[in-house]
């Protein structure tokens, strides 16, 4: 599980599964090979993606994380909407099949639930997108109108979904030894799917200004899963031509 604002215990529990997957060089599914040279390894790392895909389940039975939210839940709906008609213009960021996503739930897709919760998170696994109420709150504060909430929310949103449709989790072992620079190379990339689906979705982009502007306040030095705010915003403004905000 990975995310924009993910708690220091999901992003080790992250963290432990992609030192492992790069320990044994295969995915979840191949490290079951209780025949291969690796054995502790590839048991770890099956150990690890088990407790993810436990988590996940418990995010989806959650009771603060069932029920629809009456405010920002037509908001997301129409974010997720925007999300799924642009999948058709996008190219070249992964060979794999994109997931189309709703809310709260997405038979064959990528579910996302907005959990009750006053702390400032956002996170993914493998079919579920969690954001916390704290952090709708927070961005809804800092943008001021509804146009430049929109979109910093919609990017939070399109972060956590290019994680899943990157398959960062599942595929965290195809980076062997450089598993230790993976992740933030991670981060930078699901920050450029969002930044591309944000623009094809048509929304302002003064909201990826807005995102790294509260991120940079939680946590203005980064850590090892995510690089520091200014050089996220930075690569993405040179890499997409978004203009600094005035």
């Amino acid at each position: 599980m990975v995310g924009l604002f993910a708690t220091p215990l999901r992003r080790g529990l992250v963290l432990a599964l992609a030192l492992f997957l790069g320990a044994c060089g295969m995915n979840p599914v191949e490290s079951s090979n209780t025949s291969s040279p690796g054995k502790d390894d590839s048991i770890a790392a099956l150990s690890a993606w088990n407790k993810l895909t436990l988590e996940e389940n418990r995010l989806l039975a959650d009771p603060l994380c069932l029920e629809v939210d009456k405010e920002y839940g037509p908001m997301i709906a129409t974010i997720l909407e925007r999300h799924n008609k642009a999948l058709a213009q996008i190219s070249g960021f992964t060979s794999q099949n994109l997931l189309k996503a709703g809310y709260p739930d997405y038979q064959g897709g990528v579910s996302l639930r907005v959990c009750d919760d006053p702390n400032i998170y956002a996170y993914s696994y493998p079919k579920t997108v969690a954001l916390h109420t704290g952090l709708l709150k927070t961005l809804k504060e800092a943008a001021g109108e509804e146009y430049l909430f929109a979109s910093s929310a919609a990017f939070v949103i399109y972060h956590e979904l290019g994680h899943i449709q990157m398959g960062h989790a599942g595929r965290s072992g195809v980076l062997g030894e450089a598993s230790g620079a993976m992740l933030p190379f991670s981060e930078i990339e699901a920050d450029m799917f969002a930044a591309t689906v944000l623009q094809k979705a048509g929304y302002s982009m003064e909201g990826v200004d807005l995102v790294f502007s509260v991120l940079s306040q939680i946590n203005p030095a980064g850590s090892a899963v995510h690089p520091p705010s200014w050089e996220r915003l930075e690569r993405v403004r040179r890499l997409t031509g978004i203009k600094e905000a005035s």
